[in-house]
């Protein structure tokens, strides 16, 4: 993702929960952070995103209950 233009790759990790980095406009990568809203086993299968046009990230993803959710990350 790209809002803001700041680039934002986002991962989901072994034990399910999702986590950021950001390239700055300085040209360097920022630390990685969890996003604490995705517990472990919060999601099953991949995760959608877009950048937003007022910079959010709407993103839809399964959740581990079969159910598709929307989000904003």
């Amino acid at each position: 993702m790209a809002p803001g233009g700041t680039v934002h790759p986002y991962a989901r990790a072994g034990d399910c929960t999702l986590w950021m980095r950001s390239w700055t406009a300085c040209g360097d990568w920022a630390g990685r952070s969890k996003d604490n809203d995705f517990v472990s086993g919060a999601f099953d299968g991949a995760l959608g995103a877009v950048a937003g046009p007022d910079g959010g990230v709407p993103a839809a993803f399964r959740g581990v209950d079969g159910r598709v959710h929307r989000t904003e990350l």
